[in-house]
């Protein structure tokens, strides 16, 4: 799976639908490239609605090592249209493209070649849908969306409790001839598990973090996604980030915070840059007050280039229908006893490269799953915040320990 939803660029996504969800303007684009290159960069005149889809692209910083070029942790594009969710697709900085003149390259190059308008056109290239163009795009570093976190009080979240470390055997004696050996392998272990990047369970800062209810602050929420945690590998990073996007745009969509929504807005696009006006931005909060924010993230094919649709799962479900993801079987008998006790279900299986995880999770976005749903989970049913990936409203993730 490409999609990698990196902090920088989920905390911005959910300014964005906070304050751009309903944008009052389908902007021109070339225009819109080529200007407002500046921090907090404004242009002035506006229009009373969105009157069709309007793609953003957002970009994240990485952390800069000295004389380091810049470079790009993540591509994210926002997908906006009148009464939809908000909907993403992300590529990674190390998605391949061809740039004239330099050959192939990853986007993270890109950027440092011809910057956000090489980057958003080699993107729709790549992605085959001409008509899908960048409209608007936002470029921001990680302390400007640390401290914003800090402004809006922190995250709430529901941590789960690491797994246990792995037991294994005792080792056989070792010959004498390598004993010597074996300890300089011990003295480089005993560093390691200082290092706050080390992956063993109970090591670093991403286990102080603890379990249970938790506040998350700007530093713990880049602790949590970027510190190696108990379980290494691209797909958990992405699993917590997908648990992380979720619960800020819960937190974000509470009534004490939509009353700050300007003022949180206005700060981090200060401290950007972007090509959004003040105009832009504060015309729609009105709009979005008297709705419920939504978020559906949408995975990205690896077969891209030959898709014919931008964006894969961009129909909607059926109302009342619950959406199961898991593995494939168990995801289809889950499916099956739902139905079987007269509730509509949907199979999202987990990819090759996904993740299974170890708990049921379920997700209730704007309604109450039905009995059904909580009669076949028990004892498993764990509520959780976590960002769908479609615009059904009840979603269950299973976990190993539900079974058939």
């Amino acid at each position: 799976m490409f999609l990698r939803i990196v902090l920088r660029l989920g905390t911005f996504l959910v300014v964005l639908l906070a304050c751009s969800a309903a944008l009052n303007r389908f902007w021109s684009r070339h225009a819109g490239l080529l200007s407002g290159s500046g921090p907090g960069s404004r242009q002035e005149g506006t229009s009373p609605a969105l009157k069709r889809p309007l793609t953003l692209l957002l970009m994240g910083l990485a952390p800069k090592e000295e004389q380091q070029l810049p470079r790009i942790s993540g591509v994210l594009l926002v997908h906006l249209a009148p009464g939809q969710p908000v909907r993403l697709l992300q590529a990674p900085g190390t998605t391949p493209v061809v740039v004239p003149g330099s050959g192939a390259v990853d986007l993270e190059r890109a950027y440092n070649i011809g910057g956000v308008r090489l980057v958003a056109e080699l993107l729709e290239t790549r992605l085959n849908r001409p008509e899908d163009l960048v409209d608007r795009y936002v470029l921001s570093s990680s302390p400007a969306l640390a401290a914003f976190v800090d402004a809006m009080g922190g995250v709430p979240m529901t941590l789960d409790p690491p797994p246990p470390s792995p037991q294994f055997p005792p080792a056989p004696p070792r010959p004498p001839a390598l004993v010597a050996a074996a300890q300089g392998e011990e003295t480089t272990a005993a560093l390691q598990a200082t290092d706050p990047r080390t992956s063993n369970t109970g090591v670093g800062p991403w286990a102080e973090l603890g379990s249970g209810t938790r506040q998350l602050s700007g530093a713990q929420v880049q602790t949590y996604l970027h510190a190696s945690g108990p379980t290494p590998g691209a797909a958990w990073q992405l699993e917590r980030q997908r648990r992380l996007l979720g619960a800020m745009v819960h937190h974000l969509d509470s009534e004490a915070l939509r009353r700050r929504w300007p003022r949180l807005a206005q700060d981090l696009l200060d401290a950007s840059r972007t090509n959004l006006s003040q105009g832009e931005l504060f015309s729609v909060l009105a709009m979005l007050q008297a709705q419920p924010l939504r978020l559906v993230v949408e995975p990205l094919s690896p077969e891209v280039g030959a898709q014919t649709h931008f964006w894969p799962r961009s129909r909607p479900v059926p109302d009342g229908t619950v959406l199961v993801e898991g593995p494939l079987r168990a995801a289809m008998a889950f499916e099956q006893q739902l139905e079987a006790r007269g509730t509509n279900a949907a199979v999202a299986p987990t990819p090759p490269d996904g993740v299974t995880l170890s708990r049921t999770r379920l997700l209730a976005w704007g309604a109450e799953p039905p009995a059904s749903v909580t009669g076949l989970l028990g004892a498993a049913e764990r509520r959780r915040q976590d960002a769908p990936l479609a615009d059904a409203a009840i979603t269950v993730r299973l976990g190993a320990d539900w079974n058939p």
